[in-house]
């Protein structure tokens, strides 16, 4: 896929408060990664503030990125508009916090907070830091929350709900909320659905790729778009779709776009409240692989070819960040192939067959993680009068994909490698 200084759009440059960065009107860069495809889009918008931290997708530029694809203007417009918006939001809320200027935000310890009777999430319900008891007793930023299966509001840990968070818990290695179960939309109920969705997503690749969960390769004609059909055929690539089951009929579609020998493999994923929703499952399986033809289009960007260059400069390096992951999985590693062992099989369901809407719901994944699940506001008022709202679903037992990976044994153990997702 070529990828010139013409092709690629330039990020906008701003410079000033964070305040001022967005808006409703900010431009969105249209452009067509496939030549050849008039009908296929996708589109860039960008934000620069030295409050944001850097971003290796920009080049290590202080920059927060909203992009998309898709068949139409106005839906790639909105869609990578409404991506930047969740993003500077939570990154400007985090700084209000830290700032204390966030209503309701105070500085604590988890022990003395549970001693006088705060409701507050436990440092150590999060599995990855099973090993730092001490948590407990550390002086850290808590922001308020509202559990979403009814529990009330409940204080929660700053580190897990906004990006690039300023943390003063020195060398211990928390686990980044990154932008999975981040979401603007109009209501909090659907910025809240389509947290739970995301976070439901990743948690059924991990489960996937380190725990060998159940998968299924799905079979017959996928129910792709006319555009997405020719640019598959277009950059002679093919298609593999799978679908990892959730709780209460959930699942995880997963898109594997890979050479006609299932090489240069790029991914993609979208959950489902319910898989028996065939126009669901059908829109599921063209978000997928929109992302995953996205992922493809980055590979030849100057940020990703920096990344690259480290990769192949160093000798068993860390894999870090979505970037390196994506060009792992793209030239070095056959993940498909760790996908597919063990895989059932089942036909896709019929793109035709509605059913009453059944959306995933915070009890399920409460049930499903053996935790509770959280709702953080992270809307900054007066910062791009859009009218939307931005929540942050908080999941301390939902499984993640791991940030940075070691090359030679993953980091769940020897013979597991570094998960494909960028």
């Amino acid at each position: 896929m070529t990828s010139t200084a013409d092709t690629v759009p330039p990020v906008p440059e701003t410079v000033g408060r964070p305040h001022n960065l967005v808006t409703p009107g900010w431009p969105v860069r249209l452009f067509t990664p496939v030549p050849q495809v008039s009908g296929l889009l996708m589109g860039r918008v960008a934000a620069r503030s030295p409050d944001f931290a850097p971003n290796d997708a920009a080049g290590g530029q202080r920059v927060l990125i909203g992009s998309a694809a898709g068949e139409t203007a106005q839906s790639v417009t909105v869609r990578a508009r409404g991506e930047l918006l969740e993003r500077v939001h939570n990154v400007v809320a985090g700084r209000e916090a830290e700032r204390g200027r966030v209503p309701g935000a105070l500085m604590g310890r988890f022990d003395r907070l549970r001693r006088t009777g705060r409701p507050a999430l436990d440092p150590l319900a999060w599995p990855e830091l099973a090993g730092y008891p001490g948590l407990r007793e550390a002086e850290m930023l808590w922001v308020p929350g509202e559990s979403l299966t009814g529990g009330g509001q409940v204080l929660v840990p700053a580190w897990a709900v906004y990006l690039a968070h300023r943390s003063s818990l020195g060398s211990v290695a928390l686990p980044s909320p990154g932008s999975t179960g981040l979401a603007a939309h109009a209501t909090h109920a659907a910025a809240g659905v389509h947290g739970l969705l995301e976070v439901l997503e990743r948690d059924l690749i991990a489960r996937t790729w380190y725990d060998y969960a159940p998968r299924f390769e799905l079979t017959g004609r996928p129910p792709l778009s006319q555009p997405l059909r020719e640019a598959l055929d277009a950059l002679t690539l093919a298609s593999t779709f799978l679908l990892l089951p959730g709780p209460r009929g959930s699942a995880c579609i997963l898109c594997c776009l890979h050479s006609p020998e299932q090489r240069r493999q790029s991914f993609g994923a979208r959950a489902v409240g319910d898989v028996t929703d065939g126009p669901a499952v059908a829109a599921a399986a063209r978000a997928a692989a929109h992302e995953a033809l996205m992922v493809r289009w980055s590979m030849e960007t100057p940020a990703a070819g920096a990344v690259a260059d480290w990769l192949a400069t160093e000798r068993n390096p860390w894999i870090s960040g979505p970037v390196a992951h994506a060009l792992h999985a793209f030239h070095r590693q056959n993940g498909l192939g760790r996908l597919m062992s063990c895989a059932g099989r089942m036909h896709w369901p019929d793109p035709d067959r509605r059913m009453v809407p059944r959306p995933v719901q915070a009890q399920t994944l409460a049930d499903h993680t053996e935790r509770d699940v959280i709702g953080v506001d992270t809307t900054v008022a007066n910062l791009a009068s859009t009218g939307a709202v931005v929540v942050r679903t908080v999941a301390p037992g939902a499984r993640r994909l791991p940030v940075t990976e070691r090359l030679s044994t993953g980091t769940r153990g020897p013979g597991i490698p570094p998960h494909p997702l960028g």
